[in-house]
């Protein structure tokens, strides 16, 4: 995986998970906090540079705004949201952003294990 820069903003087990796994995968991943760079502007070069954005955080809020705030950028995103009318809201209004819920992952295995 060496197509551009993967930006990540997660600095939870989550947000670890995936850096990890990207960089194991040879992505070259810069981490930010979200809300810093959002208050100071995301540095237009590293946004230039970027692949994807991955919001990983589980800030949901944040994230819609982000996610809006960027879009103009033509970016793909990946937004982990928690907050179900939020992610319809941002698949109906975003081009090219995939969500990233939790319990959409999770409840899958949760059934098969109560149904042994």
């Amino acid at each position: 995986m060496s197509q551009g820069v993967v930006l990540l903003s997660g600095g939870d087990r989550l947000g670890l998970a995936i850096e990890r796994l990207l960089r194991e995968a040879g992505a070259d991943v810069r981490a930010f906090p979200l809300r810093r760079e959002l208050a100071r502007g995301i540095l237009q070069t590293e946004l230039d540079s970027a692949s994807v954005l991955v919001l990983a955080d589980g800030d949901d809020a944040g994230y819609v705004d982000a996610a809006l705030t960027i879009r103009r950028l033509h970016l793909p995103l990946i937004v982990r949201l928690s907050d179900g009318a939020l992610a319809t809201y941002l698949k109906a209004t975003l081009d090219r952003v995939a969500i990233l819920s939790m319990s959409t992952i999770t409840a899958p295995a949760f059934v098969r294990s109560v149904d042994h």
